[in-house]
């Protein structure tokens, strides 16, 4: 089963615009900052040598170390990649798919036996709550802001299900058929890049303070210590205004609504590049504003960041330059985290995604292949992981 109906399918589609790679989408200088120069520099010496893994990796607690599956991982492939050091999977929970009629009871059984498996081997679970349902709106990448009220209700019930004293703990407790340690998810990402039209309409930053506000009051009316962390925002999208906006201009947009600072706890990011080298500006910029608003403090997520191992096209590196990218991009966010207050990072993807609907380059950038057989990226991760 393709754990990831719709959510990346054809996100940056053949043909059109991707990435810029440095500057922005529509053209325009990216204008850096002697600041960001320097980042760039620190990058640049770090990937040439700086950093040892071991006292990289030994920096990082084991939930830093996460992936995307694109399909629902089985058992066993969860506990080969909790042996090899993940810590974390990001995946959706699709509202679409687990209430497709208005009125109907939530249908909980997929996400499950996610969960199921990854407790039992203690990797931890990042859900991407999104995908507004039929009844709601027309399309899945509609924000529900027509219906806010539906989708509080439905977060109320997600949080009352996984959360603290949540009936899927009940369910698996001492004395169940299969019984499950307790570990509750308190930290939920709402919705994925709503900087970019592919999965969110509309591109507004005003819409998604408003989604955002009635998420984390919905959270916390249920588990008042959970924590909400913004949508991963796609750093440099290959679309001009209004389809999409770099993701430091959507987050300044974001900061200047009322109320919003209170109503999430992290910021999160994509910061597809062309090569790891480009990480540190795009990463800088959102820093920058963060610290303009006075909220430097709040941690920063790269919840998706990754290559390809195809000898060639968009973000293509090969089988060894994949592996390389890996190295490079771990080893200088680990070097970096601290500074720029990095809380995890997820690649994607675990596995590569061959379908018709994938996006123009997610055929190759898992670290398996479709079938699940582990490439060389698989074995710098996890050498850097279990470190």
């Amino acid at each position: 089963m393709r754990w990831w109906p719709r959510l990346h399918d054809g996100a940056h589609p053949t043909g059109a615009p991707v990435y810029s790679g440095g500057g922005l989408a529509d053209g325009r200088e990216t204008g850096l900052t002697s600041r960001r120069i320097a980042l760039t520099l620190i990058a640049l010496v770090c990937l040439t040598g700086c950093l040892t893994g071991s006292a990289a990796a030994a920096s990082a607690p084991a939930r830093f170390w996460g992936v995307n599956p694109v399909t629902v991982p089985t058992d066993a492939q969860m506990q080969q990649i909790a042996a090899g050091g993940v810590g974390n999977v990001r995946v959706p929970l699709n509202w679409a798919r687990v209430q497709p009629g208005a009125g109907a009871a939530p249908d909980w059984s997929s996400f499950d036996a996610l969960i199921e498996s990854a407790v039992r081997y203690r990797v931890s679970v990042l859900p991407v709550v999104w995908g507004t349902p039929p009844w709601v709106a027309g399309k899945e990448a509609d924000l529900p802001v027509t219906n806010l009220a539906a989708w509080r209700q439905f977060l109320s019930e997600v949080v009352a299900r996984y959360g603290p004293n949540g009936s899927f703990w009940a369910e698996h407790g001492a004395g169940s058929k299969d019984p499950l340690p307790s570990q509750p998810i308190r930290l939920w990402q709402i919705w994925n890049e709503p900087n970019f039209f592919y999965f969110s309409s509309p591109v507004s930053p005003s819409a998604y303070a408003k989604l955002v506000v009635v998420s984390h009051a919905a959270i916390g009316s249920v588990d008042p210590g959970a924590k909400v962390l913004l949508a991963g925002m796609f750093a440099t999208p290959g679309n001009p205004p209004p389809k999409a906006y770099p993701a430091a201009e959507f987050l300044e947009g974001l900061y200047a609504r009322k109320g919003i600072k209170s109503s999430f706890d992290g910021v999160a990011l994509h910061p597809y590049a062309r090569d790891a080298s480009a990480l540190g500006p795009d990463i800088e910029a959102v820093r920058e504003v963060m610290t303009a608003n006075r909220d430097s403090a709040t941690g920063l997520w790269i919840t998706e960041v990754g290559w390809g191992s195809a000898p060639s096209g968009p973000f293509q590196k090969g089988l060894k330059g994949q592996a390389r990218e890996v190295t490079r991009t771990l080893s200088l966010l680990v070097a970096q985290r601290h500074r720029w207050r990095i809380e995890g990072v997820d690649w994607w993807s675990l596995t590569d995604d061959p379908g018709p609907g994938a996006c123009n380059f997610c055929g190759s950038t898992g670290l398996f292949t479709s079938g699940f057989q582990p490439k060389p990226a698989w074995a710098r991760f996890t050498a850097l992981a279990k470190r």
